[in-house]
């Protein structure tokens, strides 16, 4: 009787378990079509394929078709896919926002878009950046001021204690590098205020080139 009594339990767990596995959710895959009509801006395609049952949280490498149509500053679907359920700061595996990736490609229309809709701007990657150190780690002058114009610390730092004028600073004298990255770094440099000429790349043994001397006046 005990042995039955034992069978019969051992045979409760057993099927307990196998539910249990049944129960868990497997990742739901963002498809191709999805990506595609994203990419090439099908808002009707995005609101059929959303009707026939893909999941607006579906994700592909870790993101969802929100962050595809940030990147892609396809402000017409950011709209849709956040009127269907979508959260505005839904994070990748890496902690990226789709806040983030509109600043590291100089989307505005979508910046402004997902700001409207109550992204925030002060959110974190894994690493501790934010939209603001993004923008300008790319060089992308504009969305920095437009982020900074919103109410973006400017004092804020990653993980690493970096903050923005640093990663203006690092793109500045890497190879490649353009006058219009020298403007952001002067731009950063008249909002930043006190201690603004102390912060320092964090390249080591870099030092910000000295000005050129003045050319004496002849007499």
């Amino acid at each position: 009787m005990k042995r039955l009594i034992r069978c019969v339990a051992m045979a409760g767990l057993v099927m307990a378990l196998v539910s249990c596995q049944k129960e868990e959710k497997k990742p739901v895959i963002l498809s191709q079509e999805m990506v595609k009509a994203i990419v090439q801006g099908n808002p009707s395609e995005v609101k059929q394929l959303l009707d026939k049952g893909e999941a607006v949280d579906a994700t592909q490498n870790g993101q969802t078709a929100l962050h595809f149509a940030a990147m892609n500053g396809k402000i017409d679907i950011i709209s849709i896919l956040i009127a269907r359920g979508a959260k505005v700061d839904i994070q990748d595996d890496q902690g990226v926002t789709p806040l983030m990736l509109a600043a590291s490609t100089g989307k505005l229309d979508a910046i402004q878009t997902l700001l409207a809709q109550g992204a925030k701007l002060e959110t974190q990657n894994k690493l501790g950046e934010n939209a603001l150190h993004i923008a300008s780690a790319h060089g992308k002058k504009e969305i920095v001021e437009a982020l900074l114009d919103r109410g973006a610390d400017i004092h804020a730092t990653t993980n690493n204690g970096l903050n923005v004028l640093v990663f203006a600073l690092n793109r500045m004298v890497q190879p490649g590098a353009t006058a219009d990255d020298t403007l952001l770094v002067k731009f950063l440099k008249s909002k930043f205020g006190a201690g603004a000429d102390t912060v320092k790349s964090s390249i080591p043994g870099y030092e910000e080139p000295a000005p050129a001397p003045k050319a004496s006046k002849k007499k």
